[in-house]
């Protein structure tokens, strides 16, 4: 049988945390609205040009923001600001996501230009899946690598801002230059290549931030308990 004091606490825990039912909160209609629209997109990137059909795939492809459709090992925690460990995890994304991309991917000149066809053990990036390999990780060309790169270094340039999505894609749209041998098939892959790299980016941020405050909080508690 509870006490009053833990009913107390349980109460005015459940108070805070248990969904609101009405006020500001409430959603207008039947259906939920998802965190990132193509109203967004649009007016994030407004400007007309050359972009316009990388933005077009980019908005097909927003369904799965928030899915886990790119999964890779929790081995990258606070280790993405040390000098050349940054540079071996993206080389280890761009292999993952690279394979990925194969199973999907019919066109030869399209699977050509992924991936290397020999392991190229020269690369330093390379350490990582060099020493994690058991056959199945993959070497992706340099484009790849240096597109990843790039998406990577914008996505750290942004990720304090709320909209760090929309400008991390815009960065790399407007700076970065996307090398691809197959035409017919470029954008498409520049675009599930960027998506999914930065989505996986914003999850992996989030997990760490989230952490950081439980263990915040659980040394809070320690504190409050000795005082």
């Amino acid at each position: 049988m509870p006490t009053f004091l833990q009913l107390y606490n349980m109460l005015s825990f459940y108070s805070l945390m248990k969904p609101p039912k009405f006020g500001n909160c409430e959603l207008q209609g039947s259906q939920e609205r998802c965190a990132l629209t193509l109203t967004d997109l649009k007016l994030a990137f407004q400007e007309a040009g050359a972009q316009t059909t990388k933005l077009k795939e980019l908005k097909e492809k927003q369904d799965g923001l928030v899915s886990a459709e790119v999964e890779c090992e929790d081995v990258f925690d606070n280790v993405y600001e040390i000098p050349g460990t940054s540079e071996c995890i993206v080389y280890y994304l761009a292999g993952i996501m690279c394979r990925k991309l194969l199973r999907n991917t019919v066109c030869l000149v399209c699977r050509g230009g992924l991936v290397e066809e020999s392991e190229v053990h020269k690369q330093p990036e390379g350490a990582l899946v060099l020493c994690k390999t058991r056959g199945g990780l993959l070497h992706p060309k340099r484009h790849i690598f240096h597109f990843l790169q790039a998406a990577e270094a914008n996505f750290h340039r942004h990720e304090a801002d709320k909209s760090v999505y929309q400008l991390t894609v815009e960065s790399v749209l407007e700076e970065q230059k996307f090398l691809f041998p197959c035409a017919n098939h470029k954008e498409e892959i520049m675009a599930t290549l960027l998506h999914g790299y930065v989505a996986m980016r914003m999850r992996q941020f989030c997990k760490q931030r989230l952490l950081q405050i439980k263990n915040k909080a659980q040394q809070l508690r320690k504190l409050a308990k000795l005082t």
